[in-house]
């Protein structure tokens, strides 16, 4: 089972206990060898929500000044920050000490996308960081669920897949 924290935003709090295949169902229906069980929660103030996930997606980086985005995370843990600073500056400054996978998700949004919406591009930035799928399987789920926009969504996905930066 891999257990999965993804911290979007201090105002959105709650928490869902999902399938791999619900969880991307906003991205379409992915193929899968094996049912990989995935826990969803956005509990900034419910820290008993998730006890010792395997990563954590932080979409907004700001969050880390006011909460502590690795609590429970596994020593093996990876976080997967959406951030433009090396992986020096992020340890330095919250003392991480799991692996880091870095991407500007930011950037890559706004160049490609137009719009300031990560999570597309932070999907590809999980997938590299967590190896539990291959890449190519996001492609028939980004075209059922965005249609015409799917081409900038996969171009969005496959720019953060290769620009992520992963740190031991």
């Amino acid at each position: 089972m891999v257990s999965l924290r993804i911290i979007r935003h201090l105002f959105q709090v709650g928490q869902e206990l999902a399938r791999i295949h619900d969880v991307v169902r906003v991205h379409g229906h992915l193929e899968l060898s094996e049912e990989i069980e995935i826990r969803l929660t956005q509990a900034l103030h419910h820290p008993r929500c998730m006890i010792e996930p395997d990563a954590v997606v932080v979409l907004d980086p700001t969050i880390m000044a006011i909460t502590r985005v690795d609590d429970g995370l596994k020593a093996d843990g990876v976080l997967i920050i959406n951030t433009n600073r090396s992986a020096a500056d992020v340890r330095g400054q919250y003392g991480f000490t799991q692996k880091l996978a870095l991407v500007d998700a930011s950037h890559i949004a706004m160049e490609v996308m137009g719009v300031p919406i990560t999570n597309t591009v932070m999907l590809g930035a999980l997938i590299k960081a967590a190896g539990i799928i291959q890449p190519a399987s996001i492609k028939t789920p980004l075209i059922e669920r965005f249609g015409k926009i799917a081409a900038t969504n996969q171009e969005a996905f496959d720019r953060a897949y290769s620009e992520t930066r992963i740190e031991e």
